[in-house]
């Protein structure tokens, strides 16, 4: 038995933030993948994406979330090989937001 190991890249991923909606966008960038071989899997703190791209190579990664989200009300769009997140904040941000000047 023929032992074939995967090459792993961890994908491209962006974050931005939606202070008025409440809302986190996540773009990951998955070239060269179609979406039926994407798997996401959503938690409050953090999600995990895989897909492969070629026979030994697939895109993979484990990414924290840097607000805690809703993660039974995310919405998910594959568009021109990214993968984008919609996900609504557990809290308000706005009211997260500090600020004290220096001095």
């Amino acid at each position: 038995m023929e032992v074939v190991l995967m090459e792993r890249i961890e994908p491209c991923t962006c974050f931005s933030f939606d202070d008025t909606a409440g809302r986190l966008r996540i773009e990951v960038k998955l070239p060269g993948v179609k979406e039926k071989d994407v798997t996401l899997q959503m938690e409050n703190d953090n999600f995990f994406v895989r897909a492969p791209k070629a026979e030994e190579v697939e895109y993979s990664g484990c990414f924290a979330l840097p607000r805690e989200i809703e993660s039974d009300k995310v919405e998910v769009k594959f568009e021109s090989e990214c993968l984008k997140i919609i996900a609504p904040a557990v809290r308000d941000w706005t009211q997260r937001i500090i600020y004290r000047p220096l001095g």
